[in-house]
This record gives C-alpha cells, sequence and structure tokens, in this order.
C-alpha cells in the first residue's frame, strides 16, 4: 500500500540512507501488507477483496529497525524497537 511521502517520512529515508551508506536510488514510501513470491494476479485478487473500510491513515505508535539478510521474510531480525511516548 503507498504512502504519503511526507516531508517527515522522506527525511528519514534520506538519514537512514545517509547511516547505512546506501546509494541513492528511487524511493516508492509503502506498507507491505503480504510477504511473499505471488503473481501479480494473486495479488490484485488479495488487493480486491480490502474491506472498503479499510483505514488510509493511522498514528504510528511504534517503530522496528529490521536487518533483512535476504528476501526472505524467515531471516529478518529486529535491530532495535521504538515506542513513542
Amino acid at each position: 500500500m503507498r504512502a504519503k511521502p511526507s516531508v517527515e517520512l522522506m527525511r528519514a529515508h534520506e538519514m537512514a540512507r545517509q547511516v547505512f551508506h546506501l546509494p541513492k536510488d528511487s524511493y516508492m514510501p509503502h506498507l507491505s501488507l503480504v510477504y511473499g513470491t505471488y503473481s501479480e494476479h494473486e495479488r490484485q485478487r488479495v488487493v480486491s477483496t480490502l474491506s472498503p473500510d479499510l483505514r488510509l491513515s493511522f498514528t504510528a505508535r511504534s517503530f522496528e529497525l529490521i536487518r533483512s539478510d535476504s528476501p526472505d521474510p524467515a531471516d529478518w531480525h529486529t535491530v532495535h524497537a521504538l515506542s513513542f511516548g
């Protein structure tokens, strides 16, 4: 699900890019709702099942920095977790 590229979000991305010495590339802010290898048809089918009442905004109450050693979520590890007051 795409996210609005707010000034704060884009600033956070730029800071992370610099801290982790990542190359400058195109950045599409988004929330990943499903992980796995699915065809485009299957992805569209899942999207079509989402409720029309799906909230389009939310307030983040926590943040987790995840190290992804591979595309497989089984290989991902939380580096740091932070709750917002």
